[in-house]
């Protein structure tokens, strides 16, 4: 897989796992929401539910002159609420379920003592006659001119029931919701990922040295890239032909010379002008990129410019005569010495005549 791919697939995963982190916190809070926090809010709505059935029970109570036991079974008929009439010292004056006869004393129940302190009582716990979880409500009232407690209460089965609907439908909903972000979030990462993908593709071949596609015109946030990219591209361009103009010119400059020039990095031919291989029988295929102890230059220049790669000035000396009766006059001159590769300028010019002319002034 190339490296373009292998970025493109990562930025659009990274963006697709974005939203899929965005979408699992929302989805974590609100599957939360429907466990306690529904439940509190379902049991404090019923609550309220049996304060306002109790309170208007107060009202019916307080101007009837019957049987408190037939009131209140006739204010919860119908209805799964659970009513009672407590008086001020704990007993059971009226039940709508149970024989007030057969129930304690009340006196010690919370909500029944808030009630006849004057306030509204709550109390969630175990009936002692039912034997069942219980939701109780307690509010002040009169019975006869004498202040009793009446009290409206209902079992938590029915509260959870309803939380379960409630929680059940909140899923499903939760469910639908996240489904639906997930398919848009991997559309929007889609859609977002493509205009920098095509981006991408168009600075790997400008890497790549392809300076001739063109950058494709995106708009919105990726407009000034894509307008950045277009004119790298053209500076590019203009600048490497500069560059190959001058090259060629030192390319003609260098094969102008009468000498022999190489250029090393290290030990390495970089380059070498047409008077280098004319003086060594060679051509510059086989010596380009060759140590320059291998290219079959004479032991002693060889050795001579071997051994002045470690000066850190220029080097002149002349050497010979060779094999083949010749005499050089060897320059290795060092270039950009702070640079991590070692480069060299090695001049090698042929001064056999003059030498030749030399012996003979002496002759």
């Amino acid at each position: 897989m190339s490296l373009r791919r292998k970025w493109a697939d990562s930025y659009r995963l990274r963006l697709t796992l974005s939203y899929v982190l965005v979408v699992s916190v929302l989805a974590g809070g609100w599957a939360w929401s429907l466990f306690g926090p529904l439940t509190d809010a379902v049991i404090e709505q019923q609550q309220a539910h049996l304060q306002s059935v109790a309170q208007a029970g107060v009202l019916v109570v307080g101007r009837t002159s019957g049987v408190p036991e037939q009131t209140v079974r006739e204010l919860v008929a119908r209805t799964d609420l659970r009513m009672t009439l407590v008086a001020t010292d704990g007993t059971v004056l009226a039940d709508s379920a149970e024989d007030p006869a057969s129930m304690g004393n009340h006196s010690d129940r919370p909500e029944i003592i808030a009630a006849l302190a004057g306030d509204v009582g709550r109390d969630l716990r175990r009936s002692a006659t039912q034997g069942v979880e219980q939701m109780y409500v307690a509010v002040p009232a009169t019975l006869n001119g004498q202040r009793v407690a009446l009290r409206v209460s209902e079992s938590l089965t029915k509260i959870h029931e309803v939380s379960a609907r409630a929680r059940e439908t909140g899923l499903l909903l939760l469910g639908l919701s996240v489904a639906l972000a997930l398919i848009l979030g991997a559309r929007t990462a889609t859609n977002t990922a493509r205009p920098v993908e095509r981006l991408a593709d168009a600075a790997c071949a400008m890497a790549a040295g392809d300076l001739v596609s063109g950058v494709p015109a995106e708009t919105g946030a990726l407009e000034p890239l894509s307008a950045a990219l277009t004119q790298l591209r053209t500076q590019m361009r203009s600048r490497i032909g500069d560059l190959e103009a001058e090259q060629r010119s030192l390319r003609t400059v260098l094969d102008g010379l009468t000498d022999a020039v190489f250029l090393l990095d290290d030990d390495q031919v970089r380059l070498v002008n047409r008077a280098a291989t004319t003086m060594f029988r060679t051509t510059p295929a086989e010596i380009r990129g060759r140590a320059i102890g291998d290219i079959g230059l004479p032991p002693s220049l060889s050795s001579a410019i071997i051994a002045s790669l470690g000066a850190h000035a220029s080097v002149t000396q002349e050497i010979g005569p060779d094999p083949l009766q010749r005499y050089v006059r060897l320059t290795v001159v060092p270039l950009d010495p702070a640079a991590e590769t070692e480069r060299h300028l090695v001049v090698v010019a042929d001064i056999t005549d003059r030498m030749r002319l030399d012996s003979v002034r002496r002759d």
